[in-house]
């Protein structure tokens, strides 16, 4: 008899998601049907075998994941009943065909194939898909059918993005290649490859993400009594950077609950449980942030109140607050002589980058910036200057 269980498996990716499959069990051998879902393990429910509602795509996700389940049964039912011999990887082979005939009568249109992954993600990630989504309709207007996309497609996006948006150009090709490749691995398109001779540019003389020690002490030296006005921002950027480069949307949605001895939250962007010590320079913000008017509620700064309640008013408003945020230490930085172009990616950057400088193991690091391994961390450190990587080694020679 053929049966089948729904797993998340134990195997995480570099972001440390892990996929969700259908193991399929047949005298004693075994097979499995991928889905396109990854998750973090405590979204998972391990006793429904859903995933939880703390992600926001759970309902398309779980939907798929019923369906999926509601055919593996039809399958199973339907080759047993008609008594010929077959094995757990005839099984999935069958599978992926009903798939394969239902999607290509149902979707052409590579448009309604990008929402239809939009669905299954969460607000973060649907709105990096809804700005492709945005970005191909400006290119070629709302049908674009998926056996155009090839090559000369991909090419023609990467000039057309590159003459209409300044900057963003790899990570808008990077989200396409993704997407394409999500939905060639769900066998809603067929591979046409159309990658396979195009390589995302990277550009080796991009701006500077982090600044130096003596920047961020020049940034620290501001006096907002004379500039009131940029008071919070000066403060959000001093937590920040005392926090281990806790990332600004970690920062809107700190609650007071979460400050003890130690910081303890979870990263927005990876679920990951995070503690950071607590300085002296932290606790000085903190009692300074009591000096700034706000609501009665949980949240430590003043960016979200109760009004904000559902993902998308949350997201919405983080979005709006870091565009002002990223102009007041534009303007911090002006008065007090930086050069750099100062944004809230600057601070994380800046903090892993100083520790590496001043001699901090690359592990250590890793922990305090929540990362999964090092290879991560390692992309905060490489952009060196010789003078900075001759400093660092002098020591040891």
């Amino acid at each position: 008899m053929a049966t089948y269980k729904r797993i998340l498996k134990n195997k995480p990716n570099a972001n440390g998601t892990l996929p969700i499959i259908f193991r399929v069990y047949k005298d004693d051998l075994n097979s499995e049907f991928s889905t396109p879902f990854r998750i973090q393990k405590s979204q998972w429910d391990v006793n429904n075998l859903l995933v939880k509602s703390n992600y926001q795509g759970y309902k398309g996700i779980n939907d798929t994941l019923n369906q999926i389940s509601n055919k593996l049964a039809v399958v199973i039912n339907r080759l047993e009943s008609e008594g010929n011999f077959f094995t757990a990887k005839d099984i999935v082979e069958e599978l992926k065909k009903g798939f394969i005939d239902k999607k290509s009568r149902k979707i052409t249109n590579f448009i309604e194939i990008l929402g239809e992954l939009k669905k299954t993600k969460n607000a973060g990630s649907a709105n990096v898909i809804r700005d492709t989504i945005n970005k191909l309709k400006q290119y070629r207007g709302d049908d674009i059918p998926v056996s155009t996309i090839n090559y000369e497609f991909v090419k023609g996006y990467s000039d057309f993005l590159s003459v209409t948006h300044i900057g963003g150009l790899g990570a808008r090709m990077r989200d396409l290649r993704a997407r394409y490749n999500e939905a060639v691995k769900l066998e809603l398109i067929d591979d046409l490859k159309p990658f396979k001779h195009y390589s995302i540019k990277v550009n080796k003389n991009k701006r500077r993400i982090a600044i130096t020690k003596e920047e961020i002490d020049k940034f620290f030296a501001f006096k907002y009594d004379e500039y009131p006005r940029y008071k919070l921002s000066y403060l959000t950027f001093v937590f920040s950077y005392y926090s281990a480069g806790m990332n600004f949307t970690d920062v809107c949605k700190l609650k007071k609950g979460q400050i003890g001895d130690e910081l303890s939250y979870k990263r927005s962007k990876t679920s990951k449980p995070i503690k950071v010590p607590l300085y002296e320079r932290t606790k000085e913000v903190l009692k300074e942030l009591l000096t700034i008017p706000k609501e009665n509620n949980s949240y430590v700064f003043p960016y979200l109140s109760d009004f904000h309640k559902s993902d998308v008013q949350i997201n919405n408003r983080i979005k709006k607050t870091r565009t002002q945020y990223n102009k007041d230490i534009k303007f911090i930085a002006g008065k007090v002589g930086i050069t750099a172009n100062l944004t809230s990616y600057v601070v994380r950057h800046s903090f892993a980058t100083i520790l590496y400088q001043s001699g901090v193991p690359v592990e250590l690091i890793k922990e305090l910036l929540g990362h999964e391994n090092v290879a991560i961390t390692e992309a905060y450190l490489k952009e060196f200057s010789t003078e900075a990587m001759k400093q660092l080694t002098e020591q040891y020679l």
